[in-house]
């Protein structure tokens, strides 16, 4: 029972970025430890690339990696030039 929790708890850490990292107001709809980082990855990418620093474009990179984000990018709406922009400055695609 408690080898199979401490596994629960490494795997919930491993399909979540570093929380600590992300500022609340970045997520001001909803409760930022109720996001299903997997399934909704593209509203992440798209908040992150759009509303986030430095810090938390960093880290949402290291999380899915450059392949997974440079192929959601097609389908992200780019409703921001700061959308474009970060993508540009941290990933060196021009969209």
């Amino acid at each position: 029972y408690e080898v199979k929790k401490q596994q629960d708890e490494m795997r919930k850490l491993m399909q979540s970025p570093d929380l600590s990292v992300f500022r609340q107001s970045l997520f001001w709809d909803t409760s930022i430890e109720k996001i299903d980082w997997i399934k909704q990855k593209r509203a992440v990418i798209q908040r992150v690339f759009e509303r986030g620093n430095r810090e938390e474009i960093t880290e949402i990179i290291r999380f899915y990696g450059r392949e997974v984000i440079l192929g959601e990018l097609e389908k992200i709406p780019h409703f921001l030039s700061s959308f474009n922009e970060n993508v540009e400055k941290y990933l060196g695609v021009i969209l």
